[in-house]
């Protein structure tokens, strides 16, 4: 487990993409544990990796104890890495309910495309205006902190 914690750890930094991507793929050969899935998904999508990232973050979703926040930092990192459409794709399967679970990041997602949905951002509430802003600020703290 420790390399799953350093990776996590140059995660949370930004620092050392390869090296966290390394200790990532290491400590999921040696263990395999379900709930390893978001670790390795959200460092593949660092090392934009994407499709790899993908499926892990689909195997993390079909979990039955699986953590929002972390499916919230992944969408947030999807989004600041370009891949708007994907993180449309994500959100929009019936399945997993995280337009609905995750609003906010679902207008900032629709803001950042209302050129293609421009009514979809009419739907926003005044009362999410703030939490999308917040949203949107972070998503560009993370375009830079997270850059390839």
């Amino acid at each position: 487990m420790i390399y799953c914690y350093l990776s996590f750890l140059y995660w949370l930094e930004g620092i050392n993409s390869t090296k966290a991507l390394e200790y990532i793929q290491k400590a999921y050969e040696l263990n395999r544990l379900e709930d390893m899935g978001y670790p390795l998904a959200i460092i593949l999508l660092w090392n934009e990796k994407y499709q790899d990232s993908y499926e892990k973050l689909k195997e993390y979703l079909n979990l039955d104890n699986k953590n929002n926040f972390y499916i919230e930092e992944y969408l947030k990192m999807l989004i600041s890495k370009g891949q708007y459409y994907k993180a449309k794709e994500f959100m929009q399967i019936d399945k997993y309910h995280l337009k609905d679970k995750f609003k906010p990041i679902w207008y900032a997602l629709m803001s950042l495309l209302k050129d293609d949905f421009p009514n979809e951002i009419k739907k926003m509430g005044k009362e999410l205006e703030i939490s999308v802003n917040d949203i949107l600020k972070e998503i560009e703290i993370y375009r830079e902190k997270y850059k390839v």
